[in-house]
């Protein structure tokens, strides 16, 4: 019997089958960041890197074997991986790298939510205002600092040719 979908049925279930192979050495990489998370010990950099390199070179071999799939996205998103191979690892080889982007898309989702809410902007000028704002919501609610404020600031210091107030933290603030 011949698949409805014929080839794409076939590369559909090639890619899937790579997909599922290449997400269990994740899985691996969750149950030993766990351990090290639960353990009363602090585990050394050095341990943890030894414990990830089996999961490294399989993620390497599954990206190889990747690249000869006859989907030709899958074989380039492979491809483009193996480019960047060592950043991949950084986690592991850098203590407080989280192997996740979670903390940079939670930032940015307010952004993408006004976007879908509101049709996104009418002009390159628009898009680098919400950019610009954006960024100066996020930053002063991470170094709890009043918007308005902050605003009240700016918009003052434009009108009176003064330079704009800082979005660094104080802490970070050059003395003359």
């Amino acid at each position: 019997m011949v698949s409805p979908f014929g080839a794409d049925a076939k590369i559909s279930h090639e890619f899937h089958e790579l997909a599922r192979i290449f997400l269990l050495p994740f899985a691996k990489i969750r149950v030993i960041r766990g351990r090290k998370l639960r353990s009363a010990l602090e585990r050394e950099t050095t341990q943890f890197q030894d414990q990830m390199q089996p999961v490294r070179t399989q993620v390497g071999e599954l990206l190889r074997q990747g690249t000869a799939c006859t989907h030709s996205a899958t074989a380039g998103t492979c491809r483009d991986i193996l480019k960047r191979e060592a950043a991949l690892w950084t986690f592991v080889d850098v203590e407080g790298v989280e192997p996740t982007n979670n903390f940079a898309e939670q930032k940015i989702r307010p952004g993408v939510l006004w976007r879908n809410s509101s049709f996104g902007t009418q002009s390159e000028t628009g898009s680098r205002f919400v950019e610009r704002i954006m960024t100066v919501v996020s930053t002063l609610k991470q170094q709890k600092r009043n918007l308005l404020d902050y605003l009240t600031e700016a918009c003052e210091a434009a009108n009176y040719g003064r330079a704009a107030p800082s979005l660094m933290p104080a802490l970070f603030t050059l003395t003359e």
